[in-house]
Protein backbone atom coordinates (compact mmCIF):
# COMPACT_ATOMS: atom_id res chain seq x y z
CA UNK A 1 0.00 0.00 0.00
CA UNK A 2 2.64 2.43 0.90
CA UNK A 3 4.97 1.52 -2.49
CA UNK A 4 1.28 2.56 -4.31
CA UNK A 5 0.96 5.84 -2.33
CA UNK A 6 4.83 6.62 -3.26
CA UNK A 7 4.61 5.84 -6.66
CA UNK A 8 1.11 8.25 -6.72
CA UNK A 9 2.99 11.01 -5.21
CA UNK A 10 5.90 11.01 -7.46
CA UNK A 11 3.77 10.71 -10.81
CA UNK A 12 1.29 13.38 -9.81
CA UNK A 13 4.81 15.61 -8.87
CA UNK A 14 6.33 14.39 -12.18
CA UNK A 15 3.26 15.43 -14.19
CA UNK A 16 2.22 18.56 -12.47
CA UNK A 17 5.70 20.19 -12.60
CA UNK A 18 6.69 20.03 -16.07
CA UNK A 19 6.43 23.14 -17.89
CA UNK A 20 4.16 22.56 -20.66
CA UNK A 21 5.87 22.57 -24.06
CA UNK A 22 4.88 25.37 -26.10
CA UNK A 23 5.93 26.46 -29.61
CA UNK A 24 8.02 29.69 -30.20
CA UNK A 25 5.48 31.30 -32.76
CA UNK A 26 2.83 31.31 -35.48
CA UNK A 27 4.25 30.59 -39.25
CA UNK A 28 1.78 32.93 -40.31
CA UNK A 29 -0.50 31.87 -43.14
CA UNK A 30 1.36 31.65 -46.86
CA UNK A 31 0.79 29.48 -50.61
CA UNK A 32 3.22 26.81 -51.39
CA UNK A 33 5.89 27.34 -54.13
CA UNK A 34 7.47 23.59 -53.42
CA UNK A 35 7.41 20.95 -50.92
CA UNK A 36 10.79 18.77 -51.39
CA UNK A 37 11.63 15.70 -49.34
CA UNK A 38 15.36 14.75 -48.52
CA UNK A 39 16.07 10.93 -47.59
CA UNK A 40 18.18 9.74 -44.86
CA UNK A 41 15.99 11.30 -42.13
CA UNK A 42 12.78 12.07 -44.67
CA UNK A 43 13.57 15.31 -43.88
CA UNK A 44 10.30 17.96 -45.19
CA UNK A 45 11.19 21.18 -46.63
CA UNK A 46 8.62 23.27 -47.69
CA UNK A 47 9.54 26.76 -49.40
CA UNK A 48 6.69 29.71 -49.52
CA UNK A 49 7.59 33.17 -48.78
CA UNK A 50 5.73 35.08 -45.78
CA UNK A 51 7.11 32.04 -43.34
CA UNK A 52 6.97 34.14 -40.02
CA UNK A 53 10.59 33.81 -38.35
CA UNK A 54 10.06 34.42 -34.53
CA UNK A 55 13.22 32.57 -33.60
CA UNK A 56 15.41 34.74 -36.28
CA UNK A 57 16.77 31.93 -38.45
CA UNK A 58 19.34 33.01 -40.82
CA UNK A 59 16.36 31.99 -44.00
CA UNK A 60 12.56 32.36 -43.56
CA UNK A 61 11.91 31.17 -47.71
CA UNK A 62 12.04 27.48 -46.24
CA UNK A 63 10.91 25.41 -43.45
CA UNK A 64 11.49 21.94 -42.04
CA UNK A 65 8.80 19.84 -41.07
CA UNK A 66 9.00 18.03 -38.20
CA UNK A 67 6.83 15.32 -36.29
CA UNK A 68 7.72 13.22 -32.58
CA UNK A 69 7.14 9.62 -35.46
CA UNK A 70 6.69 8.85 -38.99
CA UNK A 71 3.12 8.79 -38.86
CA UNK A 72 2.67 12.44 -37.94
CA UNK A 73 5.72 13.40 -40.13
CA UNK A 74 3.37 11.67 -43.06
CA UNK A 75 0.43 13.87 -41.65
CA UNK A 76 1.82 16.79 -42.05
CA UNK A 77 3.76 16.19 -45.12
CA UNK A 78 -0.32 15.30 -46.84
CA UNK A 79 -1.05 18.57 -45.48
CA UNK A 80 1.54 20.32 -46.92
CA UNK A 81 0.95 18.47 -50.37
CA UNK A 82 -2.43 19.23 -50.39
CA UNK A 83 -2.29 23.07 -49.94
CA UNK A 84 -0.05 22.95 -52.38
CA UNK A 85 -2.28 20.90 -55.04
CA UNK A 86 -5.65 23.12 -53.69
CA UNK A 87 -3.81 26.16 -54.11
CA UNK A 88 -4.91 26.28 -50.47
CA UNK A 89 -2.76 28.28 -47.69
CA UNK A 90 -0.97 26.92 -45.21
CA UNK A 91 -0.04 27.53 -41.83
CA UNK A 92 1.26 26.22 -37.93
CA UNK A 93 3.75 26.84 -35.48
CA UNK A 94 6.97 26.99 -35.53
CA UNK A 95 9.75 25.98 -32.92
CA UNK A 96 13.54 26.81 -32.99
CA UNK A 97 16.05 26.44 -35.98
CA UNK A 98 17.01 23.37 -37.99
CA UNK A 99 20.42 23.45 -40.56
CA UNK A 100 19.00 22.59 -43.89
CA UNK A 101 21.08 23.59 -47.30
CA UNK A 102 19.75 26.98 -46.93
CA UNK A 103 21.29 27.66 -43.79
CA UNK A 104 18.93 27.25 -40.40
CA UNK A 105 15.08 27.70 -41.09
CA UNK A 106 12.24 27.45 -38.88
CA UNK A 107 11.16 24.34 -37.72
CA UNK A 108 7.52 23.76 -37.92
CA UNK A 109 6.21 21.42 -35.13
CA UNK A 110 1.73 21.91 -36.42
CA UNK A 111 0.48 22.70 -39.69
CA UNK A 112 -2.82 23.42 -41.21
CA UNK A 113 -4.59 24.41 -44.39
CA UNK A 114 -6.31 27.53 -44.04
CA UNK A 115 -8.27 29.53 -46.55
Amino acid sequence: MVNRINIFVVSAYVLLSSAPAQAAGDAGTFYITEVSVEGGGATVYVRATGISNPDSCSSSTRMSLVAINSEIQDRMLATALTAKASGKRLGGWLNGCVSSPWGTIPQAVNVSLRD
